[in-house]
């Protein structure tokens, strides 16, 4: 899947106001992707929680390594240019300000 395809399926799992149990819902039902899709979604999305949980993990405080999971989990639920942009700094303000929640893996568990 290319990086187009699979910042389209994340905008439109649309995590931030469906939660994800209607982000999982979109992505089994009305993304019209295939099984070995939506598996390969999943794994992009593992990928790009593991890049910043390596860039940022030293720099952001205050949210333990659940949260902090949870913080790059919802980083790439935001979107392609939330991700292209993120820095510790502003991972950090999610963090201060509350800016995230748990967490969009649950979304995958239906797969």
């Amino acid at each position: 899947m290319n990086e187009d395809k699979f910042w389209d399926v994340i905008q439109g799992m649309n995590y931030t106001e469906k939660g994800h149990k209607g982000a999982g819902q979109y992505l089994i039902h009305e993304s019209g992707l295939s099984t070995e899709e939506m598996h390969e979604v999943e794994r992009m999305v593992e990928r790009k929680v593991s890049e910043l949980y390596r860039r940022f993990h030293d720099d952001v405080n205050g949210c333990g390594d659940d949260g902090f999971n949870d913080l790059c989990f919802q980083i790439v639920s935001n979107g392609k240019e939330a991700f292209e942009t993120a820095t510790a700094e502003s991972a950090q303000q999610m963090v201060d300000n509350d800016e995230y929640r748990e967490s969009f893996s649950y979304a995958f568990l239906d797969l």
